[in-house]
């Protein structure tokens, strides 16, 4: 009878709120600044907290205690500016199947891209073509297959366009399947979506050789739990190509792998620095080595983070009231990823939705354990399992024993 009540009380909690809240170990209330009743959807910021106490899967957006559909995304940022620019034909050409065009771009403004290329013909035509995109006249990019026309004289025909939608590239190359020529009025630049980061400055730990793997060592405390995505880093060499690991400390405080690959620069390179993309966000001590092989170390004089800004977007339940919170629930190592219908959200970053500011984190005060939760229920099925191997191991001897006996000859 003990034991039975020690079971109601172990539980007790799952009834008292909405089971699946007890299992997360942080919450934080979000704060609307701009709803109005039109707002479909809000949106708020994963913040450094949640990055460093969440396991990917596990966020959670609740409502008076229901669980609300949301996705996550990069959060971006329009940078840059508009403009048109007139491109220089540094080739024409006809052929047999019809016109080339090689066309030079002017540089465009900071953190600006193409959009698409004005072009004017005189007489009516229609022609497939060929858009090419390259830094240099003999590398080229097959950026598109397209077709251009011209049936009538009206505005909008008179001005055409042919889309790119591309980064910068110096050149573009156009093959199209009209003989006579087409003329190329403008190119139209527009600003980009940039991702947005947090951004750390880290110390650069002092190298130590091993000998054995003919590699350098670096050890990074990450004393304050900074999460990061992107290591950048910067050596006084101009030229190199080096191989490289990375390791993330774990629960057990043991160093695992993580990632592998090759740091590579050149002198003509515009950057002067090397990145190294994870799969996943870490917020532990971690160690770069760095294989030297018979070359001598390169000396690392810069060591930057970054952590890729997310946002979620969610929709507002149809009995929302904006006197009542809602909350982000977070840090539960055994959540799943969640299955939701997200066939009605918005499909780009320019819609307009409310914003939300997600507040201080504190410990979720429904917080508690069930026998029918990880990760007790994973130790009571350990325990159930090794209790029924006992029991199945005791019982086979008992039938061992007493067949052996009974195989015995009688005793005269």
């Amino acid at each position: 009878m003990k034991y039975f009540l020690l079971i109601i009380l172990w539980t007790l909690p799952i009834f008292s709120s909405p089971r699946w809240i007890q299992n997360y170990s942080f919450v934080k209330d979000l704060k609307i600044s701009n709803y109005k009743d039109t707002n479909s959807f809000g949106k708020f910021d994963l913040d450094e907290d949640i990055y460093r106490s969440f396991y990917d899967f596990d966020l959670r957006i609740s409502y008076n205690g229901k669980p609300i559909p949301y996705i996550r995304r990069i959060k971006q940022r329009v940078d840059g500016r508009s403009g048109k620019l007139n491109p220089i034909v540094i080739f024409e050409k006809s052929t047999d199947e019809g016109t080339n065009y090689v066309l030079e771009i002017p540089p465009l403004p900071s953190n600006s891209r193409l959009e698409n290329l004005e072009l004017k013909a005189n007489d009516f035509f229609e022609t497939s073509a060929k858009v090419y995109l390259g830094n240099e006249i003999d590398q080229w990019k097959l950026e598109k297959n397209a077709f251009i026309f011209k049936y009538d004289n009206s505005s909008d025909s008179n001005n055409l366009t042919l889309k790119i939608d591309s980064d910068y590239f110096k050149y573009i190359r156009i093959e199209t399947e009209y003989k006579d020529s087409i003329q190329f009025k403008s190119i139209n630049y527009g600003p980009k979506d940039m991702v947005s980061h947090i951004e750390y400055k880290e110390l650069v730990p002092e190298n130590k050789i091993n000998g054995d793997t003919q590699s350098s060592q670096y050890y990074f405390n990450n004393e304050t739990a900074k999460p990061f995505q992107i290591v950048r880093l910067q050596f006084k060499e101009t030229d190199y190509s080096r191989n490289f690991s990375i390791y993330a400390m774990d629960e057990e405080k043991e160093y695992k792998f993580l990632s592998s690959g090759t740091l590579l620069r050149i002198k003509k390179s515009p950057y002067d620095y090397s990145e190294i993309y994870l799969d996943k966000t870490i917020s532990t001590p971690w160690k770069l080595e760095i294989f030297d092989q018979d070359s001598n170390p390169l000396q690392l004089s810069s060591v930057q983070l970054y952590q890729p800004k997310e946002e979620c977007i969610f929709k507002f339940p149809e009995d929302y009231k904006a006197s009542d919170p809602i909350k982000v629930y977070y840090g539960y190592k055994y959540a799943s990823l969640p299955s939701y219908d997200t066939s009605g959200f918005p499909e780009n970053s320019n819609q307009t939705l409310a914003s939300l500011l997600v507040l201080e984190q504190k410990m979720n005060p429904d917080k508690s354990w069930s026998l029918f939760e990880p990760p007790i229920s994973i130790w009571i099925t350990r325990a159930l399992f090794f209790f029924g191997l006992l029991v199945t191991i005791l019982l086979g001897y008992k039938i061992l024993l007493n067949w052996s006996r009974s195989s015995e000859p009688n005793a005269n």
